[in-house]
């Protein structure tokens, strides 16, 4: 398990690629396993967190001061989704 605040750091940056849901699993699958890291992220200080996602709904209700950008990823249409996580 991961756990930010063992770190001892105050703030920070976090990025990740999730599996998507298109190639491995499915999207209900991607955005419970992408849920489940940012939950951990959440009880934590608040740190700016930039996912690669193909659906940001999924994880938009775990950040603060969203911000999405189209773009593409090996031919898949994807967004880079950053915000706040933490501070809780």
């Amino acid at each position: 398990r991961f756990d930010l605040a063992a770190l001892g750091a105050r703030n920070g940056l976090i990025v990740t690629n999730p599996p998507y849901g298109v190639r491995l699993g499915d999207d209900r699958q991607a955005g419970a396993a992408t849920a489940a890291f940012l939950g951990r992220c959440a009880g934590g200080p608040t740190w700016t967190a930039v996912l690669l996602v193909a659906n940001p709904a999924l994880v938009t209700p775990y950040l603060r001061d969203v911000r999405i950008t189209a773009t593409r990823n090996g031919g898949l249409r994807v967004a880079m989704v950053s915000g706040l996580v933490g501070g809780g």
